[in-house]
């Protein structure tokens, strides 16, 4: 498989055919609410939907990952969005101090059946 790469700042990414930007920003506050923006788009002429899974993950004895308890099934959210772009804010209140890792893989469904996939992870110490 034949990948096309471009050099954005100091990163190498590759070059989608329906995904323009996509991004994840997380911050958490002292009282544990972890602020999530999402922000992605893709091209208006060929995207038929975007579909965004949220999962939450907390670093135990500084080796492994464990699953955080969302009250969703397979403890993650699931989001599917019939429009080319998605912006938005939620918040998740963290259950105990510790290093959490947020993912979110953004899926963009193309009109002509393909998917296109990108996954971004932000850590935070709460």
């Amino acid at each position: 498989m034949l990948f096309t790469t471009k050099v954005y700042g100091n990163e190498i990414m590759p070059l989608y055919d329906n995904i323009i930007k996509s991004n994840l920003i997380t911050n958490v506050d002292n009282s544990g609410n972890l602020k999530i923006i999402y922000d992605i788009t893709s091209r208006s002429d060929s995207t038929s939907k975007i579909v965004v899974t949220t999962y939450f993950e907390k670093k135990h004895l500084g080796l492994f990952w464990q699953r955080v308890d969302t009250g969703s099934p397979n403890d993650e959210w699931v989001t599917t969005i019939y429009s080319s772009s998605y912006n938005k804010t939620r918040t998740f209140t963290l259950p105990e101090n510790g290093t959490y890792r947020t993912t979110v893989v953004y899926q963009v469904h193309g009109t002509d059946g393909t998917v296109e996939e990108v996954t971004h992870q932000k850590e935070v110490t709460y």
